[in-house]
């Protein structure tokens, strides 16, 4: 006891006393703002609800979400497109190189030239039967005779 009087003297056992008062101080803080927190808790309890309820039908929505895109099959998709810009890719080309019909009309200038030769020709013969149909269809109950072949306004005689 005398050991414990000697080191327990007056100004440690004012230290000590000092010590327990602050702690007595900090622990009635931690006890008020506990219960501040307690009454914003109760006071907000149905907001907290509620954004829980909002946070698991978000989840719900993600997965099903998720779900649906699985079953789209999306990467099927993106492989087929693949697939057919590269057949149209090899398409063109194809017509590039002068392959295939488009190829040769885009590339081969005589065939140019003879639809252009012959487009003309049709327009001159669609014009010519516009202007003298019984040249071409001739209904005739009691005959006639054939009229001589007069060429269209702007033909060229070839």
């Amino acid at each position: 006891m005398v050991n414990l009087n000697s080191v327990l003297d007056e100004k440690t056992k004012s230290n000590l006393k000092a010590s327990i008062a602050q702690l007595n101080e900090t622990l009635s803080g931690v006890n008020k703002a506990t219960n501040q927190v307690n009454v914003m808790l109760l006071a907000n309890t149905q907001k907290i609800n509620n954004t829980l309820s909002n946070a698991e039908k978000a989840s719900g929505s993600i997965a099903k979400l998720t779900t649906d895109l699985e079953k789209a099959k999306l990467s099927q998709t993106i492989n087929n497109l693949e697939s057919t810009l590269a057949g149209v890719n090899k398409m063109l080309g194809d017509m590039q190189a002068g392959k295939g019909t488009m190829g040769k009309l885009m590339k081969d200038e005589a065939l140019y030239t003879n639809l252009s030769k012959t487009s003309k020709e049709l327009e001159l013969l669609l014009q010519d039967v516009r202007l003298h149909p019984t040249r071409y269809v001739n209904v005739s109950f009691f005959g006639k005779k054939e009229k001589p072949y007069k060429a269209p306004e702007g033909a060229t005689q070839q």
